[in-house]
């Protein structure tokens, strides 16, 4: 029997497990939403996927993505509410903890490679 609670299991894999969230997004949206589509040599893609609420109240909500990444702007009581969002530019997806886009061979390889000491270590978790 294991000995934490799922909120606890969740919070651990996501500080011990490569681009946790990430991949949740990526699935996420792949899966259930519209479809992550791979690069093409013919066009130049951009993907901003949400749901994303932008809820002007006595000001503005903005947001802008772009190569270098996103950026939120509002003022007064404004705010942008985000669901699991998730920034493509090109094949490549953005990862907000390191502040960069990267491609999807590098954030499944660093995921699996910290899957094999998560395992490892999951027998601690479980009570005798």
């Amino acid at each position: 029997m294991i000995n934490k609670s799922r909120t606890e299991l969740k919070e651990w894999f996501e500080k011990v497990i490569s681009f946790f969230l990430l991949i949740e997004k990526i699935r996420r949206h792949d899966f259930h939403r519209f479809g992550c589509l791979p690069p093409a040599s013919k066009y130049k893609t951009l993907f901003i996927g949400g749901p994303i609420k932008l809820k002007a109240s006595s000001g503005f909500a903005g947001m802008q993505i772009s190569s270098e990444g996103k950026e939120i702007i509002i003022s007064n009581k404004s705010s942008v509410d985000e669901q699991r969002s998730l920034y493509g530019n090109d094949g490549l997806f953005y990862d907000e903890s390191s502040n960069r886009y990267l491609t999807l061979d590098f954030i499944v390889e660093e995921y699996t490679k910290s899957i094999q000491d998560v395992v490892k270590n999951f027998k601690n978790l479980i009570i005798n």
